[in-house]
């Protein structure tokens, strides 16, 4: 695959000619953080990251009309620990004082 001017991978292709392209912030070089990731299907879908205070808050699956097909929220306590995770809206892990203190 390729590098971009950090090190970063920009693309990466398996035996089967199968590409992965993925796209950085470009707001601060220094620490652009992950924001997409073009998957090898002919469908178009695609994965979206957000970032909250330098955490991984949200991973959405689109289709190529922009429509979310799935997704995926983080949160995190006041020291930055993961306490939830859910997907599509439901929980999907750690525990639920965790789930009533984030809500």
């Amino acid at each position: 695959g390729a590098t971009g001017d950090l090190g970063r991978p920009t693309w990466v292709k398996d035996i089967n000619g199968n590409q992965i392209s993925f796209t950085y912030d470009s707001t601060n070089i220094d620490t652009g953080k992950l924001t997409r990731v073009d998957l090898p299907t002919s469908d178009g879908r695609y994965l979206i990251f957000t970032w909250t205070s330098g955490n991984i808050s949200k991973i959405e699956l689109k289709n190529s009309a922009a429509t979310v097909l799935k997704y995926v929220e983080y949160f995190y306590n006041g020291s930055g620990e993961l306490e939830l995770v859910t997907e599509d809206g439901e929980t999907a892990g750690i525990d639920q004082a965790a789930e009533a203190r984030v809500r």
